[in-house]
C-alpha cells in the first residue's frame, strides 16, 4: 500500500488486485482510494468496490438531521446522486488497520456480480481521524455498478475461457451503436465523476441541514 497527496486530497494505492481486471481503461492510473474535504465542509471519501467499480460517500456529522437516517428513510427520498443513495452506516474503523483486510475481503468476493459496499467496509468507510472527537460521522453513499455502468473487472479473465463468438459479437455490437450515439454505451465513471458526484451530495446535506 502506498499513501500520496494530491491539491489536498489524500490518495491510497495498490490496495485492490488487479490481475482479473480488463487490459485498459481510466482505472490503470488511478488509485483504489480518495480522501478529501468537500467543498461544503463534509468529508469525502471514494472506495472502489469489489469489481473495481467505486463507490463515493459523504460523512454527515453527527447533529445533521440526516445523521443515523437509513438510506431508504423517506427524509432522504429527494437525494439525487449517481444511481441513488445503496448506503447508510456509521464509520467502520482506521484506515491502517483495515486495509489488509479490504485485500482479503476482495480475494473472498472477487466472483460477485454485484455492487458490494461489504468489501467497501473492509477498506474502512471511515475518514482518516486526525481529531478523536471528529470520528462519529454518518455516511450516505452511492455506487457504479449499476445497469448503465461499466466496471473493470473482467469474468472471462477469472474463467480463464476465451469469450464465446456471441459475446464478442455483441461487444461490436455496441461499439457501433456507441459510434452511432455518443454515451449509449455502459461507460466507466471515473475517480474524477465519483469525487465530482460526492461534493454534488455534499452539497444537499449542507441545504438540507440549513433547512432543518
Amino acid at each position: 500500500m502506498k499513501k500520496t497527496e494530491q491539491d489536498g486530497v489524500q490518495l491510497w494505492h495498490d490496495l485492490m488486485e488487479r490481475k482479473h481486471w480488463r487490459d485498459e481503461g481510466p482505472w490503470e492510473s488511478e488509485p483504489d482510494r480518495a480522501q478529501w474535504v468537500t467543498k461544503a465542509g463534509f468529508h469525502g471519501l471514494a472506495l472502489r468496490g469489489p469489481m473495481g467499480s467505486w463507490c463515493g460517500y459523504v460523512a454527515v456529522p453527527a447533529g445533521h438531521p440526516w445523521h443515523g437516517k437509513d438510506y431508504q428513510d423517506e427524509a432522504l427520498a429527494d437525494v439525487e446522486v449517481h444511481g441513488g443513495l445503496t448506503f447508510a452506516e456509521t464509520c467502520q474503523g482506521r484506515v491502517e488497520k483495515a486495509s489488509q483486510e479490504a485485500l482479503a475481503a476482495y480475494a473472498r468476493n472477487r466472483h460477485l456480480t454485484s455492487p458490494d459496499h461489504a468489501t467497501c467496509k473492509a477498506a474502512s468507510i471511515c475518514h482518516d481521524v486526525v481529531d478523536e472527537e471528529d470520528a462519529p460521522a454518518w455516511w450516505l453513499g452511492f455506487d457504479t455498478a449499476h445497469y448503465q455502468d461499466l466496471w473493470p473487472f473482467d469474468i472471462w479473465k477469472v474463467s480463464g475461457k476465451p469469450k464465446p463468438p456471441n459475446v464478442v459479437a455483441l461487444d461490436k455490437q455496441i461499439e457501433a451503436a456507441e459510434a452511432m450515439e455518443p454515451g449509449i454505451r455502459p461507460r466507466y465513471r471515473t475517480l474524477t465523476y465519483v469525487m465530482s458526484e460526492c461534493e454534488n451530495l455534499a452539497q444537499q446535506i449542507s441545504e438540507a441541514g440549513a433547512r432543518d
